[in-house]
Order: structure tokens, then C-alpha cells, then sequence
């Protein structure tokens, strides 16, 4: 039998009032407001219940069933009386040729599948957009936790531990123009588990070298085939290089963006918690502009344009790794090395400019890298727990660093005087960061993607990772927005777990409240649906009468600069879904069969997901909800005075 819930509504002078039937004592979490109202009604105490309403002001109503766990449950589902509620939604039918949506199954083969940027697979949707091709190699991780056992193994059988460390000494005195060696990257995209076949060795010379910058050098190196000076016949020149090297290390306004990631995340590399390893006095971060997978860039266009997915960067942990310490045949460099798409870098306007699409994409790409090798060295190499950070909370962390550094970045366009400064460096949010709020659409970021997929899984990766990498970024971003600014993100390095366990540690921290990842949740996606309106609450604040201003801890130089995040309305993003010109976050309605749309897998919910409807529109009157959902679920309303 269906378990009835009595639920009834009224709205007072645009504030909501609300009293609750006798079977149910109180939702677990209330929160109310002029002309809004949220209830998170907790875990689902039955399979099958309902929910009445009486509404005395046009409002529009929303349902969002939340699964908390790490593995899929059954779809819910939604059914709305009176009939009229349905028929007054102004939303575009899910089967309307401008608002399908057409994907492949979450469940693929895992994220090194949608890095081969293959045109011809089951994702039918038009060409990746823009930026949006950028993506990481999640995969170069599936080996590392062997790496200690290797090197450990080595070091008891081998050499004694000093002998190992003096090996990784880097050469002093690197030289723009003269320093060359021959160094390992990618030659092809992997599939399946890396193997030593995948790397090659080629040829390069350090064209970049900064000062001393938060107690470290940076070295930036290009390989031979892509440099364009002295007879080469590659698009790289020596200006390109000392723009990113400057833009990169160059104090502006009191810090630089290199500054800024340390003071944000902590250094790169000091203390070991294990031998053979880089040596601890080891104060150089390297680059190499190279030509990653050997993919080329003559698939993308100056103005952002691009008919393939790439590998546009990543960071290999086996680099940190002395050779001779570890039984591993993967290959690596032995420096603190991160690795950046040189092609995409060189493709830009005439006269090049840093503030062109793709050079300014790269050079976000290159901090979102050092982050990977920050987070490595803080959670894993300084504290000895061998489990790296979960690729999920990781590239949350890279694809944030990007919009932490924006403004950073494009004060130094502004300062160098380098045109179209004022339009550069979007970063994933797609709004000029200098912008505190869109002035219209957004067609830009990571988000027009998000909003397009909103119920893909946070924490499991797979299939099309473009989605992945929006999900992480706009659950990140909320998570800086609402609980304790940049400050928040050193505590989850902190953390003994790796998983979304750190992210409770962290709030905890902050905050003083005990929040369940669960229930993190489904404030975040209660936040999203009221993006559009300045919620004073914490936890649903993504829209406000000021910057989201937060300070990161100052480590090295005289000042550690604000960092300052914008507003983030949801309805003016732009679903990257092909011809249509639909926004918002997508929601199904109650007459939707969300049980046909493939993205959901035809009959789960995904785990650690959000399923989003929308149940009535401008309705007054009574409403009631028949839900059917899972028990280990949690389920919301949300009730907006209609504007």
C-alpha cells in the first residue's frame, strides 16, 4: 500500500508557509525565504508515498530524487494530479527535436574511451564545443599504487636509499636555448592498461626559465618538431613561450598565477613520506609543450573550433619516481612535470596572442595540471597513503584551479596591454572573469555541458568525460561557494580518505555541521535549481549581491591576492545539444518516460546522482505528488513563487 504523506502549502506575503500532515513528523531539513521554500524530506522512508500541497500563489514546483550511494538504483518516479499542473509546464517536451538529448551509456568502458575523439560512436550529438574537447588522461593513474610497492621492493634489494636519492638530482643551470634532452610522452592514445609502448622518447630544448617563484623555478621545454625559430618548421616561437612563462610566474597586482596555486594548494614537492623518490630538495617545476599523442592541431581552429576531442594535458606520477627505484616498465622523465598540447597552444589569431581561444585554454590547461601534481605530492608522496585522490575529486580540484586563476591570468593580458584582454580567459564557467554576472546567454565552459546532463553520476567516470569533467567542476564550484571559500580545498588533501569522504572531512572543518556526502547532494542540487535567485542561505548560494570573495593562505611572497567568483544563474547556460537554443538546467516532467532517455541507462539511477523534474508551472491550488523511489534514496521539493 501506497504510504500517504500530507503535505500542505500557503503563501503569505510571497513567504511560504508550511504545516505537515500527521504522518510525517518533520522533513529533515527545512529552509524558507521570501517567495521560496526547500524541503529535503531525508532518506525515503517507503518505496511509494505522497505528497499534497495547496497552493494559494502561482508557483512553479520541482522534485529532485537524490541516490547517495555508490552504486545505480532503480529509476524513481513522478506522477502529478491535476492533470492541468502538467499541461501548464511552458518546459519543451523531452521528445522535442530541440531538447532531446543523445549520448552513450555511462556505463562504457571507462574514461581513456572518450579520448580518441571518434566522430563515428554512439554519440550522435553535434561536434564537441569548443573548449569543451579538452581533456585529461584520467587513465595514466590505473598503475600508480604498484609504483611504492616497486619502488620499496627495489630499494631493499638494491642500492641504499641515499645512493637512490642523490640519482634524481637534477642538472643545475638550465639554459633557454641550449639545455636538451631526449624526454618521454605520450606517442599514442592508450587503450585499455597503459604499457611501455605507449610512450616514446623525443627530442627537446628548455625555452623558458623563471626566476625563483614560491621557493621554485619553472622550466618550460618544447619539443624540437614544434619549434618554429632557427630553420624548425614548427608553430612555436620564442615570444609564445616567454608570454606563457610571464603569464604563468610574473607578479601582477601582488601575486602571480604560480603564486596563487601554491598559496592555494600548498607546494609541489618537499618532504617524502617513502624512498625512491625525487629528492626533497627537488625545486623545479617543468613543462613540456609537446605534441601529446601525436594528434597534431590541424583538427582545431584559430577561433576555437574543433571537429575531435584531444588529450589537451596531463600530469604522469610515475615521473616522481627515480628509474632505478621501481620495477615498472611504464617510462618517466624524473622531474616534477606536467604536460601541455603544444599544437593547440600555437593555434591562434595573426599576430598570435595569449588571449587568443586556444593559447588561453592552454595556458588554464597548465594550471590545472600543477594542480594534479600538487594534489599528488600533499595527499599521496608527503603523507605516505598510497591511494591517490579519486580522479573524480582530483579533476574537481584542476577544472575549479582553472576558474581560481582566471582573473589572475587575465590581469596579466591586461597589464602586458595584449588586445582582447577583457574577452580572454572564460575559463569553465564561460564568463569573463572580471564579469561578477553573465550579461547574456552563455555559450561557453564547462557548464553548457552540465546543464545538459545534470543526473550523470558525480563520483564514477566513464563514456563521454566531457560530462564528467562539467559535473566535477560545477559541484566544486557550489562546494567553494557555500563552505569556507579556497580554504575548503587544502582540508581535502588533508583528509585520510581520497573519495567524497574528504569532502565531509573538509565541511566538517569548516563549518562545525556534520553533512552526510548524501546530503550534500541534494543542497547542491537544490542550489542549482534556485540559481537564479539570491538565496542568503548557506548551501544554495550561487547567486548574490556581491563577489563570493574567499583569501588563500598566504605561503611565499608579501601578499596573497583575493580570490573573487562570480555568479553562477543557471538559466542563462546555453544546452550543448546541437541546433536547439534551450537553457537551464535540464528536467524531466512528470508525463517524460525518463526510462527511455539513454543517457540514464534505461532503468538506473545513477550513483552519487541527481534526477531533476519539474512538476508543475505558475500552478495554484492543490497539488499532489505519488512518487515511487528507493528506499536508500533522498527526495526534495522546492516551491518558487512564480516570477
Amino acid at each position: 500500500m501506497m504510504k500517504r504523506v500530507l503535505l500542505s502549502l500557503s503563501v503569505v506575503l510571497a513567504a511560504f508557509a508550511c504545516s505537515l500532515g500527521p504522518s510525517l513528523d518533520r522533513p529533515a531539513h527545512e529552509v524558507s525565504g521570501p517567495g521560496f521554500r526547500i524541503i529535503h524530506l531525508g532518506e525515503n522512508r517507503s518505496s511509494e508515498f505522497t505528497i499534497d500541497l495547496s497552493i494559494t500563489e502561482p508557483s512553479d514546483v520541482f522534485v529532485i530524487f537524490t541516490n547517495p550511494t555508490g552504486r545505480s538504483q532503480t529509476l524513481p518516479e513522478l506522477r502529478v494530479s491535476p492533470e492541468t499542473a502538467v499541461q501548464s509546464l511552458r518546459l519543451n517536451a523531452m521528445n522535442s527535436e530541440e531538447n532531446t538529448r543523445v549520448a552513450d551509456s555511462q556505463s562504457g568502458t571507462g574514461p581513456l574511451s572518450a579520448t580518441t575523439g571518434d566522430a563515428s560512436g554512439p554519440d550522435t550529438r553535434a561536434p564537441v564545443h569548443r573548449g569543451n574537447a579538452r581533456l585529461g588522461v584520467p587513465g595514466l593513474r590505473e598503475v600508480e599504487p604498484d609504483w611504492y610497492a616497486d619502488a620499496a621492493e627495489a630499494d631493499a634489494t638494491s642500492e641504499p636509499e641515499d645512493v637512490l636519492r642523490s640519482s634524481g638530482l637534477e642538472a643545475s643551470g638550465y639554459e633557454a636555448g641550449v639545455t636538451e634532452e631526449s624526454l618521454w610522452r605520450l606517442s599514442r592514445v592508450p587503450s585499455g592498461t597503459l604499457s611501455s609502448e605507449d610512450f616514446d622518447k623525443f627530442t627537446a630544448h628548455v625555452r623558458f626559465v623563471s626566476d625563483v617563484v614560491s621557493g621554485f623555478q619553472l622550466v618550460i621545454w618544447v619539443e624540437n618538431d614544434l619549434w618554429g625559430e632557427n630553420g624548425g618548421s614548427g608553430d612555436i616561437q620564442q615570444d609564445m613561450v616567454d608570454t606563457l612563462g610571464d603569464a604563468l610566474t610574473k607578479t601582477v597586482s601582488g601575486t602571480s598565477v604560480f603564486q596563487t596555486l601554491t598559496n592555494t594548494f600548498g607546494q609541489p614537492w618537499g618532504t617524502t613520506a617513502t624512498s625512491g623518490l625525487l629528492r626533497q630538495d627537488t625545486d623545479t617545476v617543468h613543462v613540456f609543450l609537446a605534441d601529446i599523442a601525436g594528434a597534431g592541431g590541424d583538427f582545431l581552429t584559430p577561433d576555437g573550433g574543433s571537429t575531435a576531442a584531444f588529450i589537451a594535458g596531463y600530469f604522469f606520477a610515475r615521473d616522481v619516481f627515480l628509474n632505478r627505484s621501481t620495477t615498472s616498465s611504464l617510462p618517466g622523465n624524473e622531474k616534477l612535470m606536467v604536460y601541455v598540447h603544444g599544437p593547440a597552444f600555437a593555434t591562434g589569431n595573426s599576430p598570435w596572442r595569449l588571449t587568443d581561444f586556444w593559447p588561453s585554454e592552454m595556458a588554464l590547461t597548465t594550471a590545472h595540471e600543477i594542480q594534479h601534481l600538487i594534489n599528488y605530492y600533499q595527499s599521496s608522496v608527503r603523507t605516505g597513503r598510497q591511494a591517490r585522490t579519486e580522479v573524480w575529486l582530483d579533476e574537481l580540484m584542476s577544472v575549479l584551479t582553472e576558474e581560481l586563476v582566471a582573473e589572475r591570468f587575465q590581469r596579466y593580458a591586461e597589464n602586458e596591454n595584449i588586445a582582447n584582454w577583457e574577452d580572454s580567459f572564460l575559463g569553465p564557467r564561460g564568463v569573463a572573469p572580471r564579469a561578477r554576472r553573465p550579461e547574456a546567454t552563455v555559450s561557453d565552459g564547462r557548464l553548457t555541458d552540465f546543464v545538459v546532463f545534470p543526473d550523470r553520476s558525480l563520483t564514477s567516470w566513464g563514456g563521454d568525460i566531457q560530462y564528467d569533467y562539467a559535473a566535477s567542476y560545477a559541484f566544486g564550484t557550489w562546494l567553494v561557494r557555500n563552505f569556507g571559500g579556497v580554504g575548503l580545498l587544502p582540508r581535502i588533501y588533508e583528509s585520510t580518505s581520497g573519495g567524497y569522504a574528504a569532502i565531509e572531512d573538509a565541511v566538517r572543518w569548516h563549518t562545525g555541521e556534520s553533512l552526510t556526502f548524501g546530503e550534500l547532494l541534494e543542497r547542491w542540487a537544490a542550489a542549482n535549481v534556485l540559481s537564479d535567485r539570491n538565496i542568503p542561505a548557506r548551501s544554495y548560494r550561487l547567486f548574490g549581491n556581491d563577489w563570493f570573495r574567499s583569501q588563500p593562505t598566504l605561503i611565499h611572497g608579501t601578499s596573497a591576492a583575493e580570490i573573487r567568483l562570480g555568479d553562477i544563474p543557471f538559466g542563462t547556460y546555453q544546452r550543448n545539444i546541437g541546433s536547439g537554443d534551450s537553457s537551464g538546467i535540464f528536467m524531466f516532467t512528470p508525463s517524460d518516460q525518463a526510462a527511455d532517455d539513454p543517457f540514464l541507462q534505461a532503468t538506473n539511477h545513477a550513483s552519487h546522482a541527481n534526477i531533476y523534474y519539474q512538476a508543475a508551472a505558475e500552478h495554484q491550488g492543490p497539488l499532489t505528488l505519488d512518487m515511487s523511489a528507493p528506499r536508500a534514496g533522498r527526495t526534495t521539493i522546492i516551491i518558487l513563487e512564480h516570477q
